[in-house]
Order: C-alpha cells, then structure tokens, then sequence
C-alpha cells in the first residue's frame, strides 16, 4: 500500500504548472509592447498555452503605463542619442533599456499558480526571480512592492496586472548597464533620489556585469532570418532551446514583395495624377481679305 506522503508527492508533480518557453529575439520597444498585448489576447482567446518569453531591446526609454511623457523621458536628448520613446502596457517607472539588458514576461492563466490577488502574486514571482538571480552567486532579495535588490542597490524591476483570468507579468534584469546613457535618457527627479538618502541616481542601480565581472553569463540573442524571393520571403524565427534541441518557426509569406512594388506604383500613379497639367492657350488670327 502507498503511504500519504508518496501520494501527495504523485500528486504535486501531476499540478506542477507547465509553461512555453520562447525567445523574440532583439526587437525595437514598440514592437516587444505589440508582442506582449498580442500574447494577451492569443492567452485570452485560448490561442497558446501560459508562456515565459524573454525579451532584447534596442535602444529605448519606456514609460509607464500612467505616467507623463513630458515629466518622464528627456525627449531632446532620445532624439539626440537615437533612443526610441515607447510606454509600457504594464505600470511602473520610467525605464530605460537596451542590449544590456534582458527582459522576461509571464502570460498565464489567474488558477495557474493559485496566488490570490496580484500583491501575492508579485510576491512570489519576484520571490522566485531573486532566487533564480541568487544561484549565480548574488544575494538577490525581494523589495516590495516590486523591486529586486543586491545590497540595497536596484537589479531589477517588475509590474503586471490581470486582464481576465489572464496575467501578464513582466520584468527586467540589469545584465549590463551604461548609467550615463540610462540618466541621460531618463527625468530622475531630485526629490526622488533624496526621498531615497540617494546623492548620485547611479547608486541605486547595479547589474550583474558589476557584481559578477567575467563570471557574467552570456547573453544571446537572436533575429529575425529573411529571404525574399520574386514569388515569396521566408521567415526563421527561433523560438527557443533546451538541452541542445533548437525550435524554430518558419513562415512563407506568398508575393510579399509585389505588395511593397504595388504600393509604390499606386503612390506614383497618385503624384502623376496630381501632376499640374498645361493650360490650353487660345489665340485669334484675322482671315485673310
């Protein structure tokens, strides 16, 4: 006869959530926001599965989902550096983010851990992260509501909400860090910092780069593979890898690039068209006598 623990321990691996993992590659912040509220609404409409999918930007300074772009993001110096300027679905500060940094975003469903309200659930996915972000030699700790620190300096920051019965719960780790670019891109307001006992902005970050030196993981990152063809382009996107299997998508999108030479026959066809014509001109001649 089994005994109960034996049984409960059948029982907790029968429950153990299950998640897709997947990999975007490095994309712009407006496209990862489009990537996130597509995956919202493929989960809602029972299109995929609870997903974990990581996430690499360009360049880009993100605003939370209520904040003001104009108390937030210094717009001059974006333009002037080349930083897109994008705002988040998800609430928080302003952030800013690039290929030193690696993002990550839970889509799944409310019963799918069974945490209760989000406070709980940030609880323990932030819990869960600064335990992962531990295991490669830092003391990682969780700082409600949604920070998570090593020695009292910023490593990561997180946010989500419930659409539904569907969660959406995103964050981000500092791999590497440029400080002067992140300042630069972003408004830190003086009250903030000294709210915070904070003389310099970049006292209350660190990244793993710092705390790891040449131990620091790497980091890959993939892209989009393209190949146009008169007749069709074929797309490769890596979806993810697993103990040497690599998974792939593969899609042929048919007379893609007619589409492109069609639009532009259309937009030259309207500037013909649009093209100041020559007036007639009329003149009078008298008939011979």
């Amino acid at each position: 006869m089994r005994s109960k623990e034996n049984t409960h321990k059948d029982r907790s691996a029968m429950t153990k959530p299950r998640f897709r993992v997947i990999d975007t590659g490095l994309r712009t912040g407006r496209q990862n926001i489009a990537f996130d509220q597509a995956m919202i609404d493929a989960h809602l409409a029972g299109e995929i599965p609870d997903t974990i999918r990581f996430i690499h930007f360009k360049p880009v300074a993100l605003l939370g989902r209520h904040q003001a772009l104009s108390q937030e993001i210094r717009q001059q110096e974006c333009a002037a550096r080349g930083i897109e300027v994008g705002r988040r679905i998800t609430g928080g500060g302003a952030i800013y983010l690039d290929e030193g940094q690696l993002g990550w975003a839970l889509v799944m469903r409310r019963r799918t851990l069974s945490l209760g309200d989000l406070a709980n659930t940030a609880t323990a996915i932030c819990k869960a992260a600064a335990a992962g972000l531990s295991s490669l030699g830092i003391e990682a700790r969780f700082r409600p509501r949604n920070d998570i620190e090593v020695a009292g300096r910023k490593i990561s920051g997180t946010g989500g909400f419930f659409d539904g019965d569907t969660l959406i719960y995103q964050g981000t780790v500092l791999v590497d860090l440029n400080t002067e670019k992140m300042f630069a891109a972003l408004n830190v307001a003086r009250e903030k910092l000294a709210r915070k006992d904070i003389d310099d902005a970049a006292d209350r970050v660190t990244c793993l780069r710092a705390l790891l030196g040449d131990k620091t993981p790497d980091m890959p990152t993939s892209e989009v593979g393209l190949y146009m063809r008169p007749l069709e382009d074929l797309y490769v996107v890596l979806n993810g890898w697993e103990n040497g299997t690599v998974t792939v998508s593969i899609f042929i999108n048919p007379l893609t690039i007619w589409l492109w030479l069609g639009g532009i026959v259309l937009i030259l066809g309207t500037l013909f068209s649009l093209w100041p014509r020559p007036r007639p001109r009329t003149a009078t001649a008298r008939a011979p006598t």
